[in-house]
């Protein structure tokens, strides 16, 4: 099987703006780090939603 994982590098540099995304992170393991590097990026206009994570995690970005 491939490896399919992708670093916060590669994620936060493949984001347009205006785009949709979304994050998904168990109750207690929120991708935090991946948001941190989407922030850090040049990209503006985000709309980030949750998936299947905790509600109010979209919040707390």
């Amino acid at each position: 099987m491939a490896d399919v994982r992708t670093s916060e590098r590669e994620v936060s540099s493949s984001l347009r703006s205006a785009m949709i995304i979304g994050i998904k992170g168990l109750a207690r393991h929120q991708p935090m780090s991946s948001a941190k590097a989407i922030l850090r990026s040049d990209v503006d206009d985000l709309a980030v939603v949750s998936c299947g994570g905790p509600l109010g995690m979209a919040g707390k970005l």
